[in-house]
């Protein structure tokens, strides 16, 4: 019983550790993901002014008003373009998000129904070991009578 006891004890606490680290795992993973889109972003955006500045550089040398509606054209273009993608860029980041929450979830599960099998085997024995017991001294205490009616 005491070897039980301090067994789960000692198991309690690294599996308790794994899991901190591991949520510290993934936190890194998260902020560094983040680190990536902000990244990405901030270069797209960089690269639409620097297309769209020299976009107007042009069109003011072509000082029309055709030019003018262009630019704006573009620069409405390239806001819906700039918009889509980051739609787009958010919502693979989420599909990823939900399928690593689902494998999270799926092993969490399949750990709990293995440890839930192993407790109720581990009780069926003891139980079976405690019934096999009781018969047997029952079983020894009636041979026991036997012997002792016989002798008298």
């Amino acid at each position: 019983r005491g070897g039980l006891s301090s067994g789960e004890e000692g198991g309690a606490a690294p599996r308790g550790k794994d899991q901190r680290e591991q949520k510290r795992q993934r936190d890194r993973e998260r902020r560094e993901e983040h680190e990536k889109l902000k990244q990405r972003e901030a270069e797209r955006r960089r690269r639409r002014e620097r297309e769209l500045e020299e976009e107007r550089r042009r069109y003011r040398e072509d000082d029309s008003a055709r030019g003018v509606a262009l630019v704006m054209m573009n620069d409405i273009r390239a806001m819906f373009k700039e918009l889509h993608s980051s739609i787009v860029e958010t919502e693979k980041e989420r599909a990823l998000r939900d399928e690593k929450y689902r494998r999270e979830r799926q092993t969490r599960d399949e750990r709990y129904v293995q440890e839930r099998q192993d407790r109720e085997d581990r009780d069926r024995k003891l139980s079976d070991e405690r019934e096999e017991r009781h018969w047997r001294l029952l079983e020894e205490r009636e041979q026991k009578y036997r012997e002792e009616r016989e002798e008298r």
